[in-house]
């Protein structure tokens, strides 16, 4: 509940206290929830291993992209832990749907992370004529 209720002080000194820490459920919780702090203060702490299939996974998997936080969360991946994020993730998908800005988005393309014909659809259902354009002029077919 401290994740949830982003009571991220207080989680900070009960996390130092703990004996045992479950960093994946910490971890996952912080995702569904989109409290970016607790996420990086746990993935800071050194004893964390998570190669980039876990950590793609993990947050494709529980990030909810209809809270009110997704936009402020996927900022702080795209800012802080890109490089660990496989490119042939939903992450475009995750950013439309969560009205990421479009320039950002359209960085995503260039950099070669994966899109197909639905991330195309969801350009088009928000009308977003630009991101569409982008998306259809650097579409590689699979």
């Amino acid at each position: 509940n401290l994740i949830k209720n982003n009571y991220n002080q207080l989680f900070r000194i009960t996390f130092n206290n703990l004996i045992k820490k479950d960093y994946h459920i910490l971890l996952r919780k912080s995702i569904q929830e989109n409290n970016y702090e607790i996420f990086n203060f746990i993935l800071n702490d050194n004893k964390v291993k998570l190669n980039n299939d876990d950590f793609t996974n993990m947050i494709i998997l529980n990030l909810n992209v209809n809270h009110k936080n997704t936009k402020d969360f996927i900022y702080n991946l795209l800012n802080n832990f890109k490089k660990q994020i496989n490119l042939d993730s939903s992450l475009i998908d995750k950013c439309i749907q969560s009205d990421i800005n479009t320039n950002t988005i359209r960085r995503l393309i260039y950099e070669g992370f994966y899109y197909s014909y639905y991330e195309i659809k969801l350009a088009i259902e928000k009308k977003n004529i630009e991101l569409v354009r982008d998306l259809s002029n650097n579409f590689k077919e699979e």
